[in-house]
């Protein structure tokens, strides 16, 4: 008799890793939950001004909830913060005539705070997660 397939044996038929699945190794599940911070997009009809306010905003969530120890939540909101200011809205169209104060305070977040925070939780995960992976292994 056949088994039914299960949510975790469609995700790995789908090639889609899972970051709370103890049985990939420490880099595939930091890659699965990177992944998760990059997939953002922009719409061009919301101005850049107000995404460098709702900026701050995921900043200080994120801190928030590294404060709370919840490590992935702050590393996939530090890595959608570093994609939204780095990569994609500097090709939103009204993005060089936007001289806005916020714009200076995330482009200081961003070198300051999300980027070394960024590569500390990555190191972190991967200690963690190793930890869960040796745990995995020997059961």
């Amino acid at each position: 008799m056949e088994q039914p397939f299960t949510v975790n044996s469609l995700k790995k038929l789908a090639a889609m890793p899972d970051h709370t699945d103890v049985s990939l190794s420490p880099e595939e599940r930091v890659r699965a939950l990177s992944k998760l911070g990059c997939n953002i997009s922009i719409n061009e009809d919301i101005t850049p001004r107000r995404y460098f306010r709702s900026g701050v905003e995921m900043e200080r969530m994120a801190s928030v909830y590294l404060e709370e120890g919840n490590l992935e939540n702050a590393f996939v909101l530090y890595n959608k913060f570093i994609t939204l200011f780095v990569e994609k809205l500097p090709s939103h169209r009204d993005y060089q005539q936007c001289a806005v104060p916020e714009k200076q305070d995330i482009m200081k977040k961003l070198k300051e705070i999300a980027f070394p925070r960024t590569d500390e939780l990555k190191t972190d995960l991967l200690r963690k997660y190793n930890i869960e992976y040796q745990e995995y292994l020997q059961s």
